[in-house]
Protein backbone atom coordinates (compact mmCIF):
# COMPACT_ATOMS: atom_id res chain seq x y z
CA UNK A 1 0.00 0.00 0.00
CA UNK A 2 1.53 3.75 -0.97
CA UNK A 3 2.00 6.01 1.82
CA UNK A 4 1.19 9.46 1.60
CA UNK A 5 4.05 11.93 2.11
CA UNK A 6 3.09 14.00 5.23
CA UNK A 7 6.42 15.94 4.55
CA UNK A 8 6.80 19.39 3.11
CA UNK A 9 9.14 19.59 0.07
CA UNK A 10 11.70 21.03 1.87
CA UNK A 11 15.41 21.08 0.31
CA UNK A 12 18.14 20.32 3.07
CA UNK A 13 21.56 18.92 2.87
CA UNK A 14 22.01 17.41 6.08
CA UNK A 15 21.63 13.91 4.77
CA UNK A 16 24.60 12.15 2.60
CA UNK A 17 23.93 8.57 1.44
CA UNK A 18 26.33 5.60 1.52
CA UNK A 19 25.90 5.33 -2.26
CA UNK A 20 22.92 6.74 -5.14
CA UNK A 21 22.25 3.64 -7.13
CA UNK A 22 20.54 0.52 -6.28
CA UNK A 23 19.08 1.94 -3.37
CA UNK A 24 16.29 -0.56 -2.41
CA UNK A 25 14.89 -0.20 1.22
CA UNK A 26 11.87 -1.41 3.30
CA UNK A 27 12.01 1.48 5.12
CA UNK A 28 11.38 5.33 4.33
CA UNK A 29 15.12 6.08 6.23
CA UNK A 30 16.56 3.59 3.74
CA UNK A 31 17.90 1.85 6.77
CA UNK A 32 16.18 -1.21 9.20
CA UNK A 33 17.06 -2.81 12.07
CA UNK A 34 18.26 -6.42 11.09
CA UNK A 35 16.67 -8.48 13.30
CA UNK A 36 12.98 -6.45 13.83
CA UNK A 37 13.03 -4.77 10.13
CA UNK A 38 12.30 -1.71 12.07
CA UNK A 39 13.56 1.85 10.43
CA UNK A 40 16.12 3.58 11.97
CA UNK A 41 16.50 7.36 11.65
CA UNK A 42 19.47 8.38 9.28
CA UNK A 43 18.06 11.58 8.70
CA UNK A 44 16.47 10.57 5.52
CA UNK A 45 12.38 10.63 5.08
CA UNK A 46 10.11 10.10 2.14
CA UNK A 47 9.64 13.42 0.35
CA UNK A 48 12.93 14.95 1.64
CA UNK A 49 15.37 16.40 -1.26
CA UNK A 50 19.35 16.87 -1.24
CA UNK A 51 21.72 18.44 -3.63
CA UNK A 52 24.71 16.92 -4.62
CA UNK A 53 27.67 18.78 -6.47
CA UNK A 54 29.42 16.86 -9.46
CA UNK A 55 32.27 15.52 -7.07
CA UNK A 56 30.03 13.78 -5.09
CA UNK A 57 27.52 12.44 -7.08
CA UNK A 58 30.31 11.01 -8.95
CA UNK A 59 31.99 9.23 -5.64
CA UNK A 60 28.14 8.30 -5.15
CA UNK A 61 28.16 6.33 -8.38
CA UNK A 62 29.97 4.60 -10.57
CA UNK A 63 31.53 5.01 -14.27
CA UNK A 64 29.17 2.63 -15.92
CA UNK A 65 26.09 3.99 -14.42
CA UNK A 66 27.27 7.82 -13.65
CA UNK A 67 25.23 10.54 -11.86
CA UNK A 68 25.94 14.35 -11.88
CA UNK A 69 25.22 17.16 -10.13
CA UNK A 70 21.66 17.74 -9.32
CA UNK A 71 18.89 17.33 -6.45
CA UNK A 72 17.82 13.66 -4.99
CA UNK A 73 14.72 12.90 -3.50
CA UNK A 74 13.64 9.94 -0.96
CA UNK A 75 10.61 8.43 -2.44
CA UNK A 76 8.13 5.04 -2.59
CA UNK A 77 7.34 3.36 -5.65
CA UNK A 78 3.89 2.46 -6.47
CA UNK A 79 3.10 -1.04 -5.55
CA UNK A 80 1.95 -1.50 -9.02
CA UNK A 81 4.80 0.11 -11.11
CA UNK A 82 6.61 -2.22 -14.04
CA UNK A 83 9.93 -3.21 -12.74
CA UNK A 84 11.20 -3.96 -15.87
CA UNK A 85 10.98 0.02 -16.17
CA UNK A 86 12.94 1.06 -12.95
CA UNK A 87 16.65 0.36 -14.57
CA UNK A 88 18.90 3.12 -14.32
CA UNK A 89 18.56 6.18 -16.20
CA UNK A 90 14.20 5.69 -17.11
CA UNK A 91 12.35 8.20 -16.29
CA UNK A 92 9.16 7.90 -14.63
CA UNK A 93 6.83 10.56 -12.32
CA UNK A 94 3.94 11.22 -9.72
CA UNK A 95 1.40 8.29 -9.46
CA UNK A 96 -1.65 10.34 -8.63
CA UNK A 97 -3.04 13.41 -6.83
CA UNK A 98 -4.50 11.02 -4.02
CA UNK A 99 -0.77 9.80 -3.05
CA UNK A 100 1.23 13.19 -3.83
CA UNK A 101 5.08 14.03 -5.35
CA UNK A 102 6.66 11.32 -3.11
CA UNK A 103 5.02 8.22 -4.19
CA UNK A 104 6.42 7.90 -8.04
CA UNK A 105 5.69 5.29 -10.81
CA UNK A 106 7.38 4.00 -14.01
CA UNK A 107 6.60 5.55 -17.18
CA UNK A 108 3.64 2.93 -18.19
CA UNK A 109 1.50 3.63 -15.26
CA UNK A 110 2.43 7.32 -14.69
CA UNK A 111 -0.19 10.59 -14.21
CA UNK A 112 1.90 12.23 -16.63
CA UNK A 113 5.68 12.42 -17.96
CA UNK A 114 5.58 16.27 -18.25
CA UNK A 115 4.88 17.19 -15.17
CA UNK A 116 8.18 16.85 -12.13
CA UNK A 117 9.48 13.72 -13.98
CA UNK A 118 11.99 11.74 -12.00
CA UNK A 119 15.46 9.86 -13.41
CA UNK A 120 15.40 6.27 -11.26
CA UNK A 121 19.06 5.07 -10.40
CA UNK A 122 17.98 1.12 -9.90
CA UNK A 123 19.51 -1.81 -11.65
CA UNK A 124 20.82 -2.44 -14.51
CA UNK A 125 22.28 -4.31 -17.28
CA UNK A 126 24.63 -7.65 -16.02
CA UNK A 127 28.09 -6.97 -16.16
CA UNK A 128 28.43 -3.64 -14.07
CA UNK A 129 27.49 -4.57 -10.74
CA UNK A 130 23.99 -3.04 -10.07
CA UNK A 131 21.63 -4.83 -8.42
CA UNK A 132 17.95 -5.56 -9.39
CA UNK A 133 16.06 -2.03 -9.50
CA UNK A 134 13.99 -0.78 -6.68
CA UNK A 135 11.16 -3.39 -5.68
CA UNK A 136 7.63 -1.79 -5.89
CA UNK A 137 6.59 -0.59 -3.19
CA UNK A 138 9.95 0.01 -1.30
CA UNK A 139 11.69 3.64 -1.05
CA UNK A 140 14.26 4.74 -2.94
CA UNK A 141 16.61 7.61 -4.37
CA UNK A 142 15.55 9.49 -7.67
CA UNK A 143 16.86 12.53 -9.36
CA UNK A 144 14.46 15.18 -10.05
CA UNK A 145 17.02 18.31 -10.91
CA UNK A 146 20.39 19.18 -12.46
CA UNK A 147 22.19 16.95 -14.85
CA UNK A 148 21.28 13.29 -14.99
CA UNK A 149 21.92 10.37 -17.25
CA UNK A 150 18.68 9.30 -19.22
CA UNK A 151 18.45 5.66 -21.11
CA UNK A 152 18.22 6.02 -24.88
CA UNK A 153 16.23 4.07 -26.91
CA UNK A 154 16.91 2.00 -29.99
CA UNK A 155 17.47 3.90 -33.24
CA UNK A 156 18.11 7.45 -31.77
CA UNK A 157 20.73 9.67 -32.98
CA UNK A 158 20.92 12.25 -30.32
CA UNK A 159 23.20 15.02 -30.76
CA UNK A 160 24.09 17.85 -28.11
CA UNK A 161 21.24 20.19 -27.71
CA UNK A 162 18.83 17.49 -28.98
CA UNK A 163 15.11 17.60 -27.44
CA UNK A 164 14.64 14.48 -25.50
CA UNK A 165 10.80 13.33 -24.49
CA UNK A 166 9.79 10.41 -22.62
CA UNK A 167 8.43 7.03 -23.67
CA UNK A 168 5.92 4.37 -21.90
CA UNK A 169 8.98 2.37 -21.42
CA UNK A 170 10.74 5.14 -19.35
CA UNK A 171 13.06 5.29 -22.26
CA UNK A 172 13.91 8.73 -23.78
CA UNK A 173 13.82 9.50 -27.79
CA UNK A 174 14.31 12.46 -29.78
CA UNK A 175 11.36 15.09 -30.10
CA UNK A 176 9.77 14.90 -33.53
CA UNK A 177 9.61 18.13 -35.15
CA UNK A 178 7.12 20.34 -35.09
CA UNK A 179 7.02 19.94 -31.56
CA UNK A 180 3.19 20.22 -30.76
CA UNK A 181 1.43 20.29 -27.72
CA UNK A 182 1.38 16.74 -27.42
CA UNK A 183 4.96 16.44 -27.69
CA UNK A 184 6.15 19.16 -25.53
CA UNK A 185 3.45 17.14 -22.32
CA UNK A 186 6.58 14.22 -22.62
CA UNK A 187 9.44 16.84 -22.65
CA UNK A 188 12.11 15.83 -20.33
CA UNK A 189 15.66 17.54 -20.74
CA UNK A 190 17.97 18.56 -23.55
CA UNK A 191 20.98 16.50 -24.43
CA UNK A 192 24.32 17.92 -23.54
CA UNK A 193 26.58 14.86 -25.41
CA UNK A 194 25.73 12.44 -28.76
CA UNK A 195 24.54 8.82 -28.67
CA UNK A 196 23.58 6.74 -31.81
CA UNK A 197 21.48 3.85 -31.10
CA UNK A 198 20.62 1.32 -34.32
CA UNK A 199 17.61 0.10 -34.56
CA UNK A 200 17.30 -3.65 -33.97
CA UNK A 201 20.20 -5.95 -34.89
CA UNK A 202 19.57 -9.26 -36.06
CA UNK A 203 21.47 -12.21 -34.42
CA UNK A 204 21.96 -15.64 -35.73
CA UNK A 205 24.17 -17.96 -33.30
CA UNK A 206 25.44 -17.88 -29.87
CA UNK A 207 28.79 -18.71 -28.54
CA UNK A 208 29.09 -20.33 -24.93
CA UNK A 209 30.24 -17.95 -22.47
CA UNK A 210 33.97 -17.94 -21.67
CA UNK A 211 35.25 -15.98 -18.17
CA UNK A 212 32.22 -14.32 -17.76
CA UNK A 213 31.67 -13.01 -21.60
CA UNK A 214 29.45 -14.32 -24.60
CA UNK A 215 30.05 -13.71 -28.61
CA UNK A 216 26.83 -12.94 -29.99
CA UNK A 217 27.13 -13.77 -33.92
CA UNK A 218 24.57 -11.71 -36.87
CA UNK A 219 24.22 -8.66 -38.98
CA UNK A 220 25.47 -5.29 -36.65
CA UNK A 221 25.31 -2.91 -38.98
CA UNK A 222 27.51 -0.17 -37.37
CA UNK A 223 29.17 -2.27 -34.80
CA UNK A 224 32.89 -1.71 -36.71
CA UNK A 225 35.48 -0.72 -34.65
CA UNK A 226 33.82 -1.37 -31.16
CA UNK A 227 31.31 1.39 -32.09
CA UNK A 228 29.11 0.05 -29.46
CA UNK A 229 31.45 -0.86 -26.41
CA UNK A 230 29.59 0.48 -23.54
CA UNK A 231 26.23 0.48 -24.82
CA UNK A 232 23.67 -2.09 -23.22
CA UNK A 233 22.23 -4.95 -25.42
CA UNK A 234 18.59 -6.23 -24.83
CA UNK A 235 18.52 -9.81 -26.87
CA UNK A 236 15.00 -11.05 -27.42
CA UNK A 237 13.81 -14.20 -29.02
CA UNK A 238 16.18 -16.91 -28.06
CA UNK A 239 13.70 -20.08 -26.96
CA UNK A 240 13.88 -23.28 -25.03
CA UNK A 241 17.30 -24.44 -23.06
CA UNK A 242 18.32 -21.02 -24.18
CA UNK A 243 16.45 -18.78 -22.69
CA UNK A 244 19.55 -17.66 -20.70
CA UNK A 245 21.14 -15.95 -23.89
CA UNK A 246 18.48 -13.79 -23.30
CA UNK A 247 18.62 -10.33 -21.21
CA UNK A 248 19.75 -7.34 -20.98
CA UNK A 249 23.58 -6.56 -20.86
CA UNK A 250 26.88 -4.81 -21.40
CA UNK A 251 28.53 -4.10 -24.21
CA UNK A 252 32.36 -5.11 -24.19
CA UNK A 253 33.32 -5.46 -27.71
CA UNK A 254 31.93 -4.85 -31.13
CA UNK A 255 32.36 -5.53 -34.93
CA UNK A 256 29.95 -5.27 -37.84
CA UNK A 257 29.19 -9.16 -37.27
CA UNK A 258 29.53 -9.62 -33.39
CA UNK A 259 28.84 -8.26 -30.16
CA UNK A 260 30.77 -9.17 -27.09
CA UNK A 261 28.01 -9.30 -24.33
CA UNK A 262 28.89 -9.56 -20.18
CA UNK A 263 26.51 -12.79 -20.05
CA UNK A 264 28.29 -15.01 -18.22
CA UNK A 265 25.34 -17.92 -18.06
CA UNK A 266 25.15 -18.16 -22.29
CA UNK A 267 24.82 -21.56 -23.78
CA UNK A 268 25.61 -22.06 -27.41
CA UNK A 269 22.57 -22.26 -29.68
CA UNK A 270 22.52 -21.36 -34.08
CA UNK A 271 18.91 -19.18 -34.17
CA UNK A 272 17.39 -16.21 -34.54
CA UNK A 273 17.35 -13.56 -31.93
CA UNK A 274 17.60 -9.77 -32.08
CA UNK A 275 20.00 -7.02 -30.19
CA UNK A 276 18.23 -3.96 -29.33
CA UNK A 277 20.63 -1.54 -28.20
CA UNK A 278 20.24 1.67 -25.30
CA UNK A 279 22.63 3.73 -24.22
CA UNK A 280 23.08 6.10 -21.33
CA UNK A 281 23.98 10.50 -22.11
CA UNK A 282 24.23 13.13 -20.10
CA UNK A 283 21.11 15.37 -19.90
CA UNK A 284 19.84 18.18 -18.50
CA UNK A 285 16.59 17.82 -16.39
CA UNK A 286 14.26 20.22 -17.64
CA UNK A 287 10.79 19.17 -18.10
CA UNK A 288 8.01 21.58 -19.75
CA UNK A 289 6.05 21.78 -16.50
CA UNK A 290 8.43 20.79 -14.08
CA UNK A 291 9.04 22.88 -10.76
Amino acid sequence: MAIKSTNARVDFVGYLPFNLTGVNSTTQTLASEAVTGLQIATGAVQGKRFYLAEYWANQLSTAQVPCHEGWYRIVQVNPLAVAANLQFGAVGGQLNLANGPDVVTDASTVLTLGADPVVFLGGGPVGIGLPLPPTPGNWTIVQDGGTCSLLVAAGQTVAVGSVLVATAAGTVAVSGTPITPTILATVVGIALAAVTTPSALSLTSVAAAVAGSAVYTGTITGGAANAFAGQQAVITGFTGVNTVDNGTYVITASTATTLTLSNPNAVAVTAAGTATLQSLVAARLTPTFGE
